[in-house]
């Protein structure tokens, strides 16, 4: 296990090394292989966590998913991935059939699959940084886009799992880097390059959780109009990757991608019910109750009350003093305790970049922010709030507008006093939110 550790962490330096060197910005490049330490240490503490007996043929992920998803990489790379509709009995075969690859290549580890995660975790963070350049002008602005990222400490809770989260995050880093590119740089090569973004994007959605597709419509939508200003061609082969894109998400999937699957997940919200009664979500906790009452209601009163769900979505999980991380798996700290930071700082930086969206001066970076936004509430719509990892990835397009407003509170008087100004009005708020919740879990506990 000791020398799982050393190499894993090892592959994780120089991985962050790597790619800071080729973005051609020392700073960028220190921030990264700080995070890239970060990571290191916290794959280290996770192994130890996942074999708390010793060596044994499947690592303890603290019964996620990532147990399945790991189980079923190994029988991929002993079989074939060619046989993966055979063997793969998960919702969706993409992320085990990228696993089981770097399984044959290395062997089946935990340590080369945490490192295959990382590696998505950091690129997502590259194109990040290069799309926020971009879009502001700025690289201070990048550089503060990025840190708000690595701040949200969620993304490397299901990276530590074995999620297929960072590759999802991957994948709109892409179509937010595509989006920046086609749109804010002239010439054939960055049209075309954007297009590649984009189908490697929409490939990476199809094949590990098609329904996210519903995303590209929602950010063609914003986009539409300065496509049809800019580069009518690249909007029409957009369109056309994606009709022929959605097809093959049958191939990878259990489910078939109809009107029925569609009422169902969406109307009904089956998936939520699904959660509460595998325990996913605690029926009986402050968060299960608000999110039954609110699954009970008509969808269209659902909409209406769309804030409730995002707010709990947003504030989930609450429980910031656990100590699961020492009593379960290391992975939570990052899932509870780490999350006082993105209550205390990212959250608030979420609200103001989007309930500020028309101070933007730039309409792409308006748009971007805008179909996040949209995203991050129709998850939480559908999910009742309940299930937050299926509404991270839209953060992304909301990370460039919380560096460019981070950047203009240290250069901007005025800003830093507007700033202010809603800070206090968020905590204030967060406090009267979390009172009663403390409260209410005293008196279940006394």
């Amino acid at each position: 296990m000791t020398g799982q550790i050393i190499l894993t962490a090892t592959a994780t330096i120089a991985l962050g090394i790597v790619l800071g060197a080729l973005s051609g910005h020392f700073r960028f490049m220190v921030l990264l292989l700080s995070y890239a330490v970060m990571l290191a240490a916290a794959s280290g503490l996770s192994i130890a966590s996942s074999y708390p007996d010793g060596p044994a043929p499947l690592p303890y992920l603290a019964g996620s998913d990532g147990e399945r998803y790991y189980e079923e990489a190994v029988k991929l790379a002993e079989y074939g991935v060619e046989n993966f509709q055979d063997i793969v009995v998960a919702n969706y075969a993409g992320y085990q059939i990228y696993l089981a690859m770097w399984f044959d290549a290395f062997g089946p580890s935990l340590g080369v699959a945490l490192f295959a995660n990382h590696l998505l975790l950091t690129l997502s963070v590259l194109c990040l940084f290069r799309a926020t350049e971009l879009l502001t002008g700025s690289q201070q602005a990048a550089l503060l886009a990025c840190v708000a990222m690595m701040l949200t400490g969620s993304h490397v809770f299901y990276a530590l799992l074995i999620l297929k989260e960072p590759a999802i995050n991957l994948a709109f880093s892409f179509l937010l880097l595509a989006a920046a590119l086609a749109l804010k740089q002239r010439g054939a090569a960055a049209g075309l390059l954007a297009l590649a973004l984009f189908i490697a994007a929409v490939v990476i959605l199809v094949a590990m959780r098609a329904t996210l597709l519903l995303f590209v419509l929602v950010l063609l939508g914003w986009l539409a109009t300065l496509f049809a200003r800019q580069r009518s061609w690249v909007l029409v082969a957009l369109g056309g990757v994606l009709v022929l894109m959605v097809p093959l998400a049958d191939t990878f999937s259990r489910y078939t991608f109809d009107s029925e699957f569609f009422a169902r997940t969406v109307l009904l919200n089956t998936a939520l019910s699904q959660a509460l009664e595998t325990g996913d979500v605690d029926a009986g906790g402050v968060v299960g109750r608000v999110s039954s009452a609110y699954l009970a209601l008509p969808f269209v009163l659902r909409m209406l009350l769309f804030f409730v769900p995002t707010l709990l979505q947003m504030l989930l999980p609450f429980d910031v003093w656990s100590t699961a991380f020492i009593d379960d798996h290391f992975s939570m700290f990052f899932s509870r305790n780490a999350n006082l930071v993105w209550l205390l700082f990212g959250a608030v930086w979420t609200l103001y970049a989007v309930v500020h969206v028309r101070r933007l001066a730039d309409p792409l970076l308006a748009r971007l922010v805008l179909a996040g936004a949209t995203f991050y509430v129709i998850v939480a719509v559908i999910y009742g709030g309940a299930i937050p990892r299926y509404g991270a990835p839209a953060l992304y397009f909301i990370y460039p507008a919380i560096g460019l407003w981070w950047r203009q509170l240290r250069e901007d008087h005025a800003v830093r006093r507007h700033v202010q100004r809603f800070f206090r009005w968020y905590f204030g708020g967060l406090l009267a939110l979390m009172l009663p919740y403390l409260v209410l879990n005293l008196l279940r506990a006394v």
